[in-house]
């Protein structure tokens, strides 16, 4: 994790292979990081700096969006 305040390391956190991009939720309570060689976008809770699942998903996953709203929007 980043402070963005210091532009510093706070925290590393081990997740699936070949993490790209990260979103974080509206409230900062969890980041989403899609993890391409592996398929994976692992769910991290961001006030124990850990990873709380790992969601399987579609072939080389490489972005990830967070919305506003509760729930899945097409």
């Amino acid at each position: 994790m980043i402070d963005i305040a210091t532009n510093s390391v706070t925290a590393t956190i081990n997740v699936g292979l070949d993490p790209h991009d990260v979103a974080i939720t509206p409230d900062g309570a969890f980041a989403h990081v899609p993890n391409q060689a592996d398929n994976t976008v692992s769910v991290i809770e961001t006030a124990g700096n850990t990873v709380t699942t790992t969601v399987d998903v579609g072939s080389g996953p490489r972005g990830v969006a967070i919305t506003p709203w509760r729930g899945y929007h097409p």
